[in-house]
């Protein structure tokens, strides 16, 4: 079968995670906006609920996109008012509702149309408004929602947890949700964030399903914070987690307290705050001092690992001038391979660094 996946704002590292996850599935069509994905998706919410990086999930109809087609899909099983909505993506809006809802009207049916200031319709008007929503793209694939984005659970667990250190840089559960399924990891694997800040990874890791789970910092306050985190977590999604380990570590000292990771996924740390201002000499000894940082880290990784080990890391891009840390050399260095590609970005366009997604595998 078909499905429309409509694409995050990092649309290229959303595209990624879906094929980590779906591995054995095929690429039909794609741009910035969606993907058209062969495959087969027993139930479509439970399965958007495992990603991070995709807003909304829908199948497509193989009828001509005309009004007299949605209009027949709305019918079936009809109860009550229909509440329907239609979103455009890559193509110009038209007045195709008006004339749905007036064939609703002919056959009887009490018919509300949703609309928007944008042509297309948000995850929380469609989860709100409970809206039957219709996806017209490039005025050639016509689509039926059938699963959007959990965003009010994103949010609880990003605004509604213990602590959240914004000084020293939150990471987007969503992102994190994205980084642990770019692992391509079996449930049973054991995984690492030795930067592991407010927890936000290790509660994305637990949620999708992994049990065995280790987090470590430099700093104590961290460690509380996630231990603070983490339970919340726990109590809050009744898990169940048959290792979990947080404990301060300095990442330089990884290999003298762990051995047989499967996989490590992090976000160290991306550097001091920036204005803007900066010179390229400036951003240049920062990315020296993060090198530092890095080189030490990744040795560190490539110790703790086990064979076909997978570390999916963030790295800092300065957006003033393009300027990020060769990160592929310092995994090299190391017998490792990175096997992502370089776009691979996520970020806002007032935001003076990005941040970049690294995959790499030990051989």
């Amino acid at each position: 079968m078909r499905f429309i996946f409509i694409l995050g704002q990092a649309s290229k590292l959303s595209l990624a995670e879906i094929q980590s996850v779906l591995p054995q599935a095929s690429v039909i069509d794609s741009s910035d906006a969606y993907a058209v994905i062969e495959t087969d998706i027993a139930d479509c919410q439970i399965f958007l609920n495992r990603l991070g990086g995709t807003i909304k999930i829908a199948k497509i109809i193989n009828q001509p996109i005309a009004a007299t087609t949605i209009a027949e899909q709305l019918s079936v099983n009809a109860l009550g008012k229909v509440i329907f909505g239609i979103s455009f993506y890559e193509t110009k809006p038209t007045k195709i509702g008006m004339e749905v809802k007036r064939l609703l009207k002919e056959k009887k049916f009490s018919a509300r149309l949703v609309t928007s200031r944008e042509p297309q319709l948000s995850s929380v008007i469609v989860t709100k408004e409970k809206v039957r929503e219709f996806l017209i793209i490039k005025n050639k694939y016509l689509a039926a929602t059938c699963a959007v984005q959990d965003f009010a659970d994103f949010s609880h667990r990003d605004y509604g947890r213990p602590t959240r250190d914004t000084k020293s840089g939150t990471l987007p559960p969503k992102l994190a949700r994205m980084m642990v399924n770019l692992a391509a990891a079996k449930s049973n694997a054991t995984i690492l964030d030795p930067f592991c800040g407010s927890g936000t990874i290790l509660q994305e890791a637990l949620l999708l399903g992994f049990k065995k789970v280790i987090g470590t910092d430099i700093s104590q306050k961290a460690v509380g914070d996630t231990k603070e985190n983490i339970d919340w977590l726990i109590s809050q999604y009744q898990l169940t987690p048959s290792r979990l380990t947080i404990e301060q570590l300095d990442v330089a000292r990884l290999s003298t307290q762990l051995r047989s990771i499967d996989v490590i996924v992090t976000e160290p740390y991306l550097g001091p705050g920036l204005h803007g201002t900066e010179t390229s000499q400036q951003i240049g000894k920062i990315i020296g001092e993060l090198t530092s940082l890095y080189e030490i880290s990744i040795e560190q990784f490539s110790t703790v690992l086990t064979k076909s080990g997978t570390v999916v890391m963030v790295v800092p891009e300065f957006r003033s001038n393009q300027q990020t840390i060769d990160v592929e050399s310092l995994f090299t260095k190391v017998g490792m391979t990175v096997v992502s590609h370089r776009d691979l970005v996520y970020g806002r366009h007032d935001q003076y660094v990005w941040r970049r997604i690294v995959v790499a595998r030990k051989k």
